[in-house]
């Protein structure tokens, strides 16, 4: 028994001297050994590359991703699949609100500059940042804007935008469907110099309708308001007229054609005037409705001084300062 032993012995050790000699490739597998070194894992880390969020407008919808405001680095594997952050914030601007994907959204409220904190984290990683952030006051072209934008606003001053400008316009909100902006008010024995420029006239910040102080815009700012109608209220001597909006308005040239023509309401019924001397005419020379109630003239050469007047087309009551009569006001609107 011992010989053979002998005998296996040295043919192991003859066939290994045999393999190491001839240079075959000796293949060794190793198991892993407890408690030895882990294999490197895939190692993420993210930061912020901005701090400045999307300006918004107070009443219009909003939406950012603050995700995409994110940057990944990674250890590991060369096409990463980076796990989800999830989102916190604090100081939103009223009427925002963001999901815990990070993604905000609503519609801002008020108007202003506001530093925003969101927290994001994923797995063992947190981080936090502030983030400036502008909501600009809202932009109205015109009272019909502010109405249809907030169908339950009153009858009051507002800010309106035209033409690159802020103008403080009386809104009328619940008369004739609401929605009216005042673009000029006569008052009584006040003319004003209503004759004298085509320029803004004695503009207030708190516009009135029943104002004892006579003011309007320029003719090109009212004709830069979209508009669908004009309207004149005129007061002692009683009525309302309408123009369609598609004419222009000018303060010291007489009206001809269709837009010497006025109207007993928006839907262009009962139309008078025929582009005549007396005419129904939607221009401070001719604010007129021949034989209806209505005759507003200003900027009138041989009554520089009486600012308008009114009647009914044929035989004039005057309500400038100069002569006495039956006491005439108006308001030109515009829809």
């Amino acid at each position: 028994m011992k010989a053979h032993r002998l005998l296996i012995s040295a043919l192991l050790l003859t066939a290994s001297q045999l393999s190491m000699a001839d240079g075959a490739n000796i293949i060794r597998s190793y198991a892993p050994i407890a408690g030895g070194p882990a294999k490197p894992q895939d190692q993420y880390d993210f930061s912020f590359t901005g701090n400045t969020l999307d300006a918004g407008q107070v009443g219009i919808p909003y939406q950012f991703d603050m995700n995409s405001l994110v940057a990944w680095t990674h250890e590991g594997k060369q096409t990463p699949e980076y796990p989800e952050l999830a989102w916190e914030s604090q100081g939103l601007p009223l009427g925002l609100s963001m999901s815990s994907s990070g993604l905000i959204s609503g519609t801002p409220s008020l108007a202003g500059s506001v530093t925003v904190t969101a927290n994001a984290s994923a797995q063992s990683k947190a981080h936090s940042g502030d983030f400036g952030i502008v909501i600009a006051k809202p932009i109205y072209a015109s009272c019909k804007a502010i109405k249809n934008a907030a169908p339950e606003a009153t009858s009051g001053v507002y800010t309106i935008t035209v033409a690159g400008r802020d103008l403080a316009a009386y809104c009328d909100m619940s008369t004739d469907g609401g929605g009216w902006t005042l673009v000029g008010r006569g008052a009584p024995y006040a003319p004003g110099q209503w004759n004298s420029s085509r320029a803004d006239l004695a503009l207030t910040t708190n516009p009135s309708p029943t104002s004892s102080v006579s003011f309007k815009f320029a003719d090109a700012t009212i004709n830069a308001i979209n508009k669908s109608v004009f309207k004149v209220v005129s007061t002692g001597y009683a009525n309302v007229r309408y123009w369609k909006g598609s004419c222009s308005y000018n303060q010291m040239a007489q009206p001809a054609g269709d837009c010497a023509i006025s109207y007993s309401n928006a839907d262009w019924q009962n139309p008078r005037g025929n582009g005549l001397s007396v005419g129904g005419g939607l221009g401070d020379n001719r604010l007129s409705v021949a034989n209806d109630g209505m005759f507003i003239v200003t900027a009138l050469p041989t009554y520089p001084s009486s600012g308008w007047l009114g009647g009914a087309g044929t035989t004039s009551v005057f309500a400038g300062n100069a002569v006495a009569g039956t006491v005439i006001g108006l308001a030109i609107w515009v829809r």
